[in-house]
C-alpha cells in the first residue's frame, strides 16, 4: 500500500512538471509567432517599396496606435535612395483602431520634389 502511494505522487509529480513545461514552451511559441508576424510586416512593406524607383527621400506618417509595434520596424527599415530622384515618396501607415478586425494600411504618394504635386498613388493591404 506504501509503494502504491509513493508511485502516485511520483506520477503526479512528474505530470505536474511536464504541464508547467508544455505552458511555458506554449507562451514561447505565441510569442515567437507574434514577432515573426511584425517583422512580416515589416518586410512586405520594403517589398512593396521596392518594386519603384529609387526616389530622393522617404517620409513615413502613422494615423494608427494599434499597430505600434510594426510601425516602428518599418520606421527602422533601410532603403535605398538617389539624390538625383525628381520624386519623393510619402508613405502613410493607418487602420481604424476601434475595429479589432481591421487591417494595417500602406498608402504610398510619389510626389514631385519641386512642385509638391501628387504623381502616383498606390494602397496596399498589408494583412
Amino acid at each position: 500500500m506504501l509503494n502504491l502511494v509513493k508511485n502516485l505522487c511520483i506520477i503526479f509529480i512528474a505530470f505536474a512538471i511536464g504541464l508547467m513545461l508544455y505552458s511555458r514552451v506554449k507562451k514561447e511559441y505565441a510569442a515567437d509567432k507574434k514577432h515573426k508576424q511584425d517583422y512580416t510586416r515589416a518586410l512586405q512593406v520594403k517589398k512593396e517599396l521596392l518594386k519603384y524607383k529609387k526616389p530622393a527621400r522617404v517620409e513615413i506618417e502613422t494615423f494608427t496606435k494599434r499597430y505600434q509595434d510594426d510601425i516602428e520596424d518599418i520606421k527602422a527599415l533601410k532603403l535605398p535612395l538617389d539624390e538625383a530622384a525628381n520624386f519623393y515618396m510619402q508613405v502613410q501607415l493607418f487602420s481604424e483602431d476601434t475595429d479589432e478586425s481591421s487591417p494595417l494600411i500602406l498608402q504610398i504618394k510619389f510626389k514631385d520634389i519641386k512642385t509638391q504635386n501628387l504623381i502616383r498613388e498606390d494602397s496596399v493591404n498589408l494583412e
